[in-house]
Parts: structure tokens; C-alpha cells; sequence
């Protein structure tokens, strides 16, 4: 859930802003890029239990899930990994390693506009075109 208010969320003039994934939490906060104020939070697993309720129903994607927390995230999930917001700020895209997806989150709303599965068991790395028409994460 983004925690912004509504009067920064609508606000016309726009600002710089940092966002600090906590990879272990899912959470991310906005930071003023100029006074280093927390400004907000945006939930980086909005759709956690949906996610969780597919890996638990799939063996295959279990096995990897406790892989990733047990041998890469040394007891932690990975939630929060690569971040890029889209040009116009609206979009936050999140690569995602222990769903093995990415996502992008409406700035606004904290809503997922979209979602792309890789086709491995873990998502890693990413970055995002200059243009902002694309993304590429391996995994």
C-alpha cells in the first residue's frame, strides 16, 4: 500500500525522488531526493498471498522458493531487488527474485500494472531502456 499522501500523490509540480527497496521486507520507501526526508512507502508485494498460494500448490516452484531463501537470501526472502522508475514516474518497475517475476507498481496507487514471470526460478538483474519502452531482467 502506498503510503504517500494524497496531496503529494496529485501534486502538478514533480520532484526527484530516491526509492530503498528493503529486499527481506517487500517494502520500499521514497526518499526527497533534495532534503533525504522519508516522503512515503510503496508495498513491493502488493500480491504476496496470490504469489505465495501458486508456489505452495507447485513443487517444482516450492523447491526453488526455499532455494532462494535458504542458499541466496541466507534465510531471508528476496522481494526487492532491481528498481527503475519509468521517465514520467508513474511506473515503479521491481524485479522481484523469490517470485521470479517483475512488476511494475503505479506510482499513484501502489496497484500492479503489470506482471511478467521469467521463464527461470529466480529473477535478478535489470534494467530498463533509455526510452523506457523496455525492460530486461535476467534470471
Amino acid at each position: 500500500m502506498l503510503t504517500v499522501t494524497a496531496t503529494t500523490a496529485q501534486a502538478k509540480d514533480t520532484r526527484d525522488v530516491i526509492f530503498v527497496g528493503n529486499n527481506w521486507e517487500g517494502m520500499i520507501d521514497v526518499i526527497d531526493a533534495d532534503t533525504y526526508q522519508n516522503i512515503g512507502r510503496i508495498n513491493g508485494i502488493p500480491d504476496k498471498r496470490r504469489r505465495m498460494t501458486e508456489i505452495l500448490f507447485n513443487p517444482v516452484r516450492l523447491v526453488f522458493f526455499k532455494a532462494v531463501r535458504y542458499l541466496i537470501g541466507e534465510g531471508h526472502d528476496q522481494y526487492v531487488d532491481d528498481m527503475y522508475s519509468t521517465q514520467d514516474g508513474r511506473l515503479l518497475i521491481v524485479s522481484r527474485p523469490s517470485f521470479a517475476d517483475v512488476v511494475a507498481i503505479e506510482t499513484a496507487t501502489g496497484k500492479i500494472a503489470w506482471r511478467f514471470q521469467v521463464e527461470g526460478y529466480r529473477s535478478d538483474h535489470m534494467a530498463i531502456s533509455p526510452d523506457g519502452t523496455r525492460v530486461a531482467a535476467s534470471w
